[in-house]
């Protein structure tokens, strides 16, 4: 294709283009078009709070459940160096 042919069809359609979208209809389109993207960006930005609420709360009970743990590890050492201690005291 002559490339003059390119340079012709984008002014002609580039001309059209402006004048279609200062027109009432297309005008209306675009509103509506994009009424319905900041309505879509609501919901995932609603979707993406929950799941970050969701790891909120998975992530609170995991340190909750290992300070039990380790709790309970202290504990375990704690009687095990008492028995050890116990046991090597001499007999009078």
């Amino acid at each position: 294709m002559h490339p003059g042919l390119l340079v012709i069809g984008g002014f002609l359609l580039g001309t059209v283009g402006i004048k279609a979208a200062k027109s009432r209809p297309v005008h209306q389109a675009c509103v509506r078009a994009t009424a319905c993207g900041l309505e879509c960006k609501g919901y995932v930005e609603h979707v993406v709070d929950e799941a970050k609420a969701q790891c909120d709360d998975i992530m609170a009970e995991a340190k909750v459940l290992r300070n039990e743990e380790d709790a309970a590890h202290d504990v375990d050492d704690m009687i095990i160096e008492e028995a050890v201690e116990d046991s090597k005291e001499p007999e009078e």
